[in-house]
């Protein structure tokens, strides 16, 4: 098998247009998982700041659920717990509890 210039050519070509693809491939994945990453951290970031305030109305605006629970543990000591659910699928982002003491 002879191979001719142009062959070597066409050759070095195609395997530098391979590797500039698939660097633009392995650039826009890690691109698309750093915008996922920072926006659950967002999100998490959100919740927290929602379970602090408490306030429900602002949940409501963001899609997120807020749920209260209390609970009194004896001696006169209540459990106030406040869970931040993701308002599409239900999975719960934060969960804080207050101590309440009289």
């Amino acid at each position: 098998m002879i191979l001719n210039k142009q062959g070597f050519v066409l050759a070095e070509i195609t395997m530098v247009l391979l590797l500039v693809s698939l660097t633009c491939c392995s650039i826009l994945a890690a691109y698309q998982g750093s915008v996922r990453i920072m926006q659950k951290h967002n999100k998490m970031v959100l919740a927290t700041e929602l379970a602090e305030a408490a306030d429900s109305e602002a949940a409501a605006k963001e899609g997120l659920l807020l749920e209260r629970e209390t609970l009194g543990c004896g001696f006169g000591i209540r459990q106030e717990v406040i869970a931040v659910l993701d308002g599409h699928s239900g999975e719960m982002l934060i969960n804080k509890v207050n101590y309440v003491v009289p």
